[in-house]
């Protein structure tokens, strides 16, 4: 009898809550070089090295290095006693603290197009904003934050000579010295690097697809390995599979090797599932691959693989017919 074995492997992803999850994962580990600036003025590339346990290369997105950077100042600023802050201060520094929680999720930096290396960018030619400017806009209005920008377009904030900046400062609870830490600075020499996706649902879509792909997966193995059919689930599968593919395979995915596979996978499970269901058949499957009288067998085990982006535990399923 001709044998074909396919194996397909659905993959139990732990999502990191709260700051990471829409972090991207970390480059393999390399030595640190001097060759790469660091991406603020004052606190130089340790962020990155409290967070991953290496300096940035060449290589690191940008886009990683900066929400790296500016969620760990987030976190150092939540956690730093200003027992002389006033209750209004206090309250007003909270909030535009959780504005710069919002501003790093999203995504949405300045680009350096002006100048080679890193510097900082006020507001950049496509208007977007940097963190400082954000939090002035979002507290004062856009008027002060363009007037900055007129003045000191590429300027480190410890060097603007503007009162306006230190009675806003004061007013919200922050220090001059505080706002020059949260200051990213970008990359000239990433010039080709596309923007971030204007679309802000794009991670949770992936997301939702991914876990209801995974999700659909288990179901079909399960019903599969008890021989038991569900035109329901099977359907489920190939369609979120499908989305989690389609999503895994363009420009910009989060998780595009997790999302392909995942994909796929649930795509071939939802796939078998319809073809038993509308087959009707009620042959008896042995769990532990024993030979039916078809010579088709399914068998379920613990499993993992290791990606580029990191190794994920899962469930392992091989069909033999």
């Amino acid at each position: 009898m001709r044998t074909a074995a396919f194996i397909a492997t659905a993959f139990l992803l732990v999502l990191t809550v709260g700051d990471s999850i829409f972090h991207e994962d970390v480059p393999p580990a390399t030595a640190p070089t001097d060759e790469v600036r660091p991406a603020n003025a004052l606190l130089g590339n340790e962020s990155f090295r409290a967070t991953f346990g290496v300096a940035p290369d060449p290589h690191t997105p940008e886009r990683l290095r900066l929400q790296t950077h500016l969620a760990y100042v987030e976190r150092m600023l939540r956690a730093r006693p200003r027992p002389a802050l006033s209750t209004a201060q206090r309250a007003r520094r909270a909030e535009l603290l959780d504005r710069l929680h919002e501003y790093w999720t999203q995504g949405r930096f300045p680009q350096n197009t002006e100048v080679p290396g890193r510097s900082p960018v006020f507001i950049d030619a496509e208007g977007r904003l940097c963190a400082v400017g954000h939090l002035i806009t979002a507290s004062a209005g856009r008027d002060l934050a363009e007037r900055i920008d007129a003045q000191y377009h590429l300027a480190d904030v410890q060097d603007m000579d503007l009162p306006a900046i230190d009675r806003w400062a004061k007013r919200n609870g922050f220090t001059r010295r505080e706002l020059a830490m949260i200051q990213p600075t970008y990359d000239g020499g990433r010039l080709s690097d596309p923007p971030p996706s204007d679309n802000e649902e794009a991670p949770a879509l992936e997301v939702t697809a991914l876990s209801v792909s995974v999700g659909a997966s288990l179901v079909n193995g399960v019903l599969l390995e008890r021989d038991t059919h569900s035109i329901v689930g099977g359907a489920m599968g190939v369609a979120s599979g499908a989305t989690s593919l389609t999503i895994g395979l363009r420009d910009g995915a989060e998780y595009p090797t997790v999302s392909s596979l995942a994909g796929a996978t649930s795509v071939v499970l939802g796939g078998w599932a319809l073809v038993e269901a509308f087959r009707g058949t009620n042959e008896q499957v042995s769990l532990r691959g024993a030979a039916d009288r078809s010579g088709r067998t399914w068998s379920v085990a613990p499993t993992a693989l290791t990606t580029a982006e990191g190794t994920y535990p899962g469930l392992g399923a091989t069909i033999q017919f």
